[in-house]
């Protein structure tokens, strides 16, 4: 049971690691220093209640990751909208640019045909 828990929680951190490394990897050293803490030296008295220990703290850890995991993801959202409007702003000065494009095109084809009518009417 202790090893499919420890199992679960490191395979979060590595998901989650892709996202942002140095808060996850404070959080997996501090996760692994209290783990090993709570584990009682060979040979000792002391019965088997540090595994409970060691399994609370493990929930406790992945609350901890999961949070941290939300956090990121809030700020890639936030990121990602912040992107989203500034291809909006860029679709929309495109648009102008090709607006303005188009009555500048439609301009000098008025000239040059007027032009060419003018030297038509010329000769």
């Amino acid at each position: 049971m202790k090893q499919l828990l420890t199992a679960l929680f490191f395979a979060i951190l590595m998901a989650s690691d892709m996202a942002y490394g140095d808060p996850m990897d404070e959080l997996v050293e501090e996760y692994s220093r209290e783990f090993d803490s709570v584990k009682p030296a060979p040979n000792s008295s002391v019965g088997s209640d540090y595994k409970f220990d060691q399994m609370a703290m493990s929930g406790m850890y992945a609350t901890r990751s999961l949070r941290l995991i939300y956090q990121q993801n809030q700020e890639m959202i936030r990121i990602q909208q912040e992107i989203l409007n500034r291809y909006d702003r860029i679709t929309e000065q495109n648009r102008e640019i090709i607006r303005l494009l188009t009555l500048l095109s439609g301009q000098d084809g008025e000239r040059a045909e007027s032009g060419s009518q003018a030297t038509a009417v010329e000769k």
